[in-house]
């Protein structure tokens, strides 16, 4: 073993990982986790803390909070929760939630490593998983000429009108009556530079209007998507959600103080029967776009309302979500048209096509990476979840295949991983799709364990690839995609039958993360003289006072003897800085069924039987 430099590192992040894929652990860890720690024992193995995992589920969680990145709240809790339950141990855990119906407590409080079927009975229920759609090309449409969007922030299953995507036609706000903030009923300020989301400089609270004067549809036409999009003018802070409302009026007329004409009247007397819930509105920075969920069905509404014809007018109404908190630290504020470019001003953008003979459909694909289902198991249901985009209740006799392979690609725009090119089982499950009466809730496709079984019977699966359905048929379904809410993303949801998983747990890639536990698992031997420490603060590597041994022990690794390890590393925080250059080392693992701990006793590190090593020249500097 070569010594060239000193380096120094501290324990305090020791990981050792395996799994089919590099396994990752996230630092980030969301605001709404909320860890209690009881007192902890110095006699770690005797005694271990509980910890309480307190879980927000609300509708907020689906908000945004870091720009650029496309994890909701709830994504963000979720990578925390496994980053923290994956790395500990000698602790007593459990999970409680609260926002959700059916009782707070998810799992008692138990040792970590204990077998979860003797702390709750595996007899009463199946083991279940869930995968969500987790990338935007992990859900696409692909209509009959082959061309696919992987963009799209609704997932219309399946028909399209005559015209395939249609003609998309944008609209701004055009007088200073036209976009207004409402502070009291009828109390209307109509020369706003900006619209504050829903506080004023004065922290009085506000409602928001907005008037297209002239919106320019064929009578004939069909609406397939809509959305409004703002321009931010002063930069945002926490979590603002709203309730988006139409005005149900032929000829919507400007904002103004008498009659109906403010914004909360005409949500009291003249509001669409369609609201839209805008849960989370992003926070960019100054000068970027932001864009409402589809409010397609609040526009098709107003076309529907008896008068309306080419032309005339849409007024929208925009108010502050009941269960959002109400404070000057959560706000957003646009751009309104006063005073501002074309561009810049609140806008109601349109795609439509034209209806009637020659309605063409097109294929939904689905991803869903790692789903964790053992290899050979029996599946005992299966569905594929959805929330609704609009209100939908025509007939729809659609159909849900699954592609006949080990592990799933992406989708793509072009080659051979486009929705139509994938090989499936070639034993659809038919699916006429009752009602969708509500924008926002759930809907489930029918069960599809015949589907799934396929899959995880393949001599190729393992649990954590990634299956991929395709839907298709007739009628009109319109859910969200993954671009328009991660957490509102369709998800498969399957459970299987415990008694049925193969001996040795069957094929399943799973990552597992231990950190020293105790003090007598980090451990220095000089090899000058073979003394042995144990009570260090920092773990000097290669060299202290004189060259040195690291010795490190893990405890209760969960891994089926005879496993295949596919990938395992060790992760260390620096402590110190260290000097400039290379440093070589060579790591062994310790020749033994069930390592014992460190003690100080001479040559306690040296003396133990060795496997064969692994190389590790670093060229990096830690600080």
């Amino acid at each position: 073993m070569k010594f060239q430099n000193r380096w120094r590192m501290n324990i305090k992040a020791l990981a050792i990982g395996f799994g089919i894929t590099l396994f990752t652990c996230h630092p980030l860890l969301a605001d709404d986790t909320e860890i209690f720690f009881g007192g902890a024992s110095p006699n770690a193995s005797a005694v271990h803390p509980n910890v309480l995992f307190v879980l927000d589920t609300s509708g907020s969680m689906t908000s945004t909070d870091i720009t650029g990145s496309s994890l909701s709240r709830l994504d963000n809790m979720k990578v925390a929760l496994h980053s923290i339950l994956d790395a500990a141990t000698n602790v007593n855990v459990g999970l409680m939630r609260f926002s959700n119906s059916g009782g707070p407590v998810l799992f008692p409080i138990s040792y970590i490593d204990e077998d979860a079927c003797n702390v709750v009975s595996c007899a009463a229920s199946s083991p279940s998983i869930q995968a969500r759609v987790s990338a935007s090309n992990d859900d696409a449409e692909e209509d009959g000429s082959q061309n696919v969007d992987l963009t799209s922030t609704t997932l219309e299953m399946v028909d399209l009108p005559a015209g395939g995507g249609g003609t998309t036609v944008s609209f701004t706000t055009d007088s200073s009556d036209n976009d207004v903030e409402e502070y009291n009923t009828n109390d209307l300020y109509e020369h706003s530079s900006d619209l504050e989301f829903f506080k004023d400089g004065s922290q009085n609270p506000q409602r928001i209007g907005l008037r297209f004067s002239s919106v320019d549809i064929p009578a004939t036409a069909t609406v397939t998507g809509a959305y409004l999009q703002f321009t931010v003018d002063e930069a945002g802070s926490g979590t603002v959600s709203a309730d988006i409302y139409g005005h149900a009026h032929a000829n919507s007329p400007t904002f103004s103080t008498s009659g109906i004409r403010g914004v909360s009247d005409r949500i009291a007397s003249e509001a669409a029967a369609t609201k839209v819930d805008w849960d989370g509105i992003p926070n960019p920075s100054v000068g970027n776009t932001v864009t409402s969920p589809s409010i397609a069905a609040i526009v098709q509404e107003i076309r529907a309302t008896s008068g309306w014809s080419d032309g005339n007018p849409m007024t929208f109404m925009i108010v502050k979500d009941p269960g959002m908190t109400s404070d000057s630290s959560n706000k957003r504020t646009f751009e309104a048209g006063e005073n501002s470019s074309v561009s810049h001003r609140p806008t109601l953008v349109i795609t439509y096509s034209m209806g009637g003979a020659g309605a063409t459909n097109q294929l939904i694909g689905l991803r869903f990476a790692d789903v964790q289902i053992p290899q050979g198991v029996t599946i005992t249901s299966a569905v594929v979840e959805f929330e609704a985009a609009s209100a939908d209740s025509g007939a729809a006799a659609l159909a849900i295949d699954i592609e006949a392979g080990d592990d799933a690609a992406s989708f793509s725009d072009t080659g051979p991983d486009q929705v139509s090119d994938r090989t499936l089982s070639g034993t659809p499950v038919p699916w006429v799709a009752a009602a969708w009466t509500t924008p926002g809730a759930s809907e489930q496709s029918p069960d599809i364990t015949s589907l799934v079984q396929a899959v995880v019977s393949r001599a190729g699966w393992c649990g954590g690839n990634a299956m991929a359905v395709v839907i298709g048929g007739t009628g009109t379904r319109v859910a969200k995609s993954y671009d328009q809410t991660t957490g509102g993303a369709p998800v498969l949801k399957v459970t299987y039958d415990p008694d049925s998983v193969p001996a040795g747990g069957g094929c399943i890639n799973k990552s597992i993360v231990k950190r020293v536990a105790i003090g007598t698992d980090d451990a220095e031997q000089n090899t000058s003289n073979n003394t042995v420490g144990t009570s260090s603060s920092d773990l000097e590597m290669m060299v202290d006072s004189a060259d040195q041994f690291i010795g490190l022990r893990f405890q209760s690794l969960q891994i089926a003897q005879g496993a295949t390890i596919i990938n395992a590393y060790l992760q260390f925080t620096a402590k110190d800085g260290g000097s400039a250059g290379t440093i070589d080392m060579s790591i062994y693992g310790e020749d033994t069924d069930d390592a014992t701990t460190f003690s100080t006793g001479t040559n306690n590190i040296g003396s133990r039987a060795l496997t064969s090593a692994v190389d590790w020249v670093s060229s990096t500097e830690m600080i």
